[in-house]
């Protein structure tokens, strides 16, 4: 069947198909080439792609368990949600889990639920900063997709999408408060250079907020490669982006602490 035949059936059948690689509504296009991001495609796999993301794949109820079921392979196994989101990743459901993800923090406040009570006058600070830092997060991770230029609009959504999953770090806060390290506290987490500082009295909290920071940027690694891989480029190339890009997250991150959220703590108290 022509392409452009099977383009007016499919418009029938299925009114939304959209574009493998960015997602585009691809309803009553005569020919098998996505017009957004210009990638060739056959339509039958435009109508047969599966959504591959639990939080995406499952409906009503059932996307309760599929939250959970996200959440635990985004940290835990990493390199599978990035072959999952590289092969299809919506925006919009990415956006709704890292805003459910970043509510958790809010139980904080809750005395009959968390022993670690907060106040409003510190989660609304870093509830705000952490959006403003996903965005940046967002921007930064657009400028090193330097293949995708041509095309900002699929390749911002996917790496906003992709920063709303990754957040689900922020759940392990409702624990431990937001892990705010730097490179002076591996010394001394190491008991390579002796302090006084209560702060590292006991050296389980900078591990877990070390471990935090870890399990969230290696994440964002696995996603940040996958992505680089699947546009064409070697290994070699791919790691190597991989590699600045999250040391220039990390530094992103340390800047939104002290840029953002100490003013709006300031703000706020």
């Amino acid at each position: 069947m022509p392409s452009s035949i099977q383009a007016s059936v499919a418009t029938v059948d299925a009114p939304h198909p959209h574009c493998p690689k960015c997602d585009y509504d691809l309803t009553g296009l005569p020919e098998a080439r996505c017009p957004e991001c210009g990638g060739a495609f056959s339509w039958q796999d435009v109508f047969e792609q599966p959504k591959t993301i639990a939080f995406e794949r499952a409906g009503g109820w059932a996307r309760v368990g599929a939250f959970f079921l996200a959440w635990i392979t985004v940290l835990a196994m990493p390199w599978v949600f990035a072959r999952q989101a590289v092969r299809r990743c919506d925006w919009r459901w990415g956006t709704l889990f890292g805003a459910i993800c970043f509510a958790t923090c809010w139980l904080n406040a809750v005395p009959l639920v968390s022993k670690n009570t907060g106040s409003a006058e510190q989660i609304i600070p870093w509830t705000l900063t952490g959006a403003a830092y996903v965005i940046l997060q967002c921007l930064v991770l657009y400028a090193f997709d330097w293949r995708n230029w041509r095309r900002p609009r699929p390749a911002l959504l996917f790496w906003l999408a992709i920063g709303g999953y990754t957040s689900a770090i922020v759940v392990t806060e409702f624990v431990y408060a937001p892990p705010i390290v730097d490179f002076d506290s591996l010394p001394r987490l190491l008991g390579l250079v002796q302090t006084s500082s209560s702060w590292f009295s006991s050296p389980s909290v900078p591990a877990v907020h070390w471990t935090q920071i870890g399990v969230w940027l290696w994440g964002l690694a696995c996603v940040i490669y996958a992505r680089h891989r699947s546009a064409g480029l070697s290994w070699e190339t791919a790691a190597t982006l991989t590699a600045v890009s999250i040391a220039v997250l990390y530094h992103l991150y340390i800047a939104a602490i002290w840029w953002i959220g100490n003013p709006l703590c300031e703000l706020f108290s």
